[in-house]
């Protein structure tokens, strides 16, 4: 089976898409990705074939830039990486056409050609409704999220759950030293957010150090450690294993991308959200009906983070306990499980016939 891929650096859209290359090529398939520069080591790494977008601008959620404005990029960017990607297909003539659910003309173009056509909803399906015709119109969706946490949601026939999809990698949990104390992680983002980032997350690692708490701060690509300046309960790393460390947490402060939304709730760890842009408000919003987590304002003070972490992070009364620590260890155990990428790919696999 030939596969080709569509995509794009949207940051936590790509761990799925590598979990997918990776099964897909373990099983004797050939994988062809097309996509941004900034993706193509991790892409080949994992089996896939990369091949860079010929006309479509370049993007790379790594790196800051001054007055970018998403949206409009997106609309551009879409209009001309449809065409490159049909030229792609026209040249490799794949079995199936898997494209990320955001990129709205790939999806109507692919289509239109007749290939057996799969969108890859990497977040919350109810953030994708500008997608969402077009979502319910392939062959396929893989929605790589829990079906619980998108409260309300009217899912479309073709949609499967295959829960939040990434690579198996070898790594170990953070070496705790102060394990007396609770564990609060803070992490806003695999890469680049905006101008805000770098002064939220010095306003975190501020509150984090008043408080008789152990600190770690992951800064990801996008940000140096050496930025950012810390107490000595706080340590700050560049990337830690979520899915191996929040499990030891206490709480997780989060700027609610979808990725690490879903590494919360499988660990049962209730959520500090700092929502910015994007799905992330949505995310957030989520989780605070759900009663996982509170919500608060990017330009929040150390002092009202310090006295969310406090509340969250608190033992609960006598008669009762953290209802919130109750809840997200509930909705841990009754509704997350572990990907379930072999079904992706068997799925795939009769799908093409």
């Amino acid at each position: 089976m030939r596969v080709l891929f569509v995509t794009w650096d949207g940051a936590g859209n790509l761990p799925p898409t590598l979990a997918l290359i990776s099964a897909l090529s373990a099983r004797g398939h050939e994988v062809i990705v097309l996509g941004h520069d900034s993706q193509e080591s991790e892409i080949t790494q994992s089996g896939g074939e990369f091949r860079r977008f010929a006309t479509a601008p370049q993007l790379d959620q790594g790196k800051a830039q001054a007055g970018f404005d998403f949206a409009s990029w997106l609309q551009g960017f879409n209009e001309v990486a449809a065409r490159d990607f049909m030229a792609e297909a026209s040249r490799v003539d794949p079995d199936i056409l898997i494209v990320d659910c955001m990129m709205g003309p790939s999806l109507a173009m692919g289509w239109s050609i007749g290939k057996k056509l799969v969108a890859l909803v990497h977040g919350v399906y109810s953030a994708m409704t500008p997608w969402s015709e077009m979502i319910s119109a392939a062959d396929l969706s893989l929605c790589c999220s829990y079906e619980a946490f998108d409260v309300g949601a009217k899912f479309p026939k073709n949609m499967v759950f295959v829960g939040p999809l990434r690579s198996v990698v070898a790594g170990r949990p953070y070496a705790r030293k102060l394990a007396e104390r609770p564990l609060v992680v803070a992490s806003l983002s695999s890469g680049h957010q905006g101008p805000f980032q770098l002064g939220l997350l010095q306003r975190v690692c501020d509150a984090l150090f008043t408080l008789p708490v152990e600190g770690l701060v992951t800064t990801g690509r996008g940000i140096a450690p050496e930025e950012l300046t810390a107490g000595e309960n706080v340590t700050i790393e560049r990337n830690i294993d979520h899915g191996l460390t929040l499990p030891e947490a206490s709480l997780f402060i989060t700027h609610c991308g979808h990725g690490s939304v879903m590494a919360a709730l499988k660990a049962g760890v209730p959520m500090l959200c700092l929502p910015p842009v994007a799905d992330q408000p949505h995310n957030a919003e989520l989780v605070k009906r759900l009663g996982l987590g509170e919500v608060l304002d990017v330009m929040v003070t150390p002092a009202v983070i310090a006295e969310a972490v406090t509340r969250l992070t608190a033992k609960g009364s006598f008669w009762g306990g953290n209802k919130v620590q109750k809840a997200a260890k509930s909705f841990a155990k009754k509704n997350t499980y572990e990907p379930r990428v072999e079904q992706a790919v068997e799925l795939l696999e009769k799908l093409a016939g």
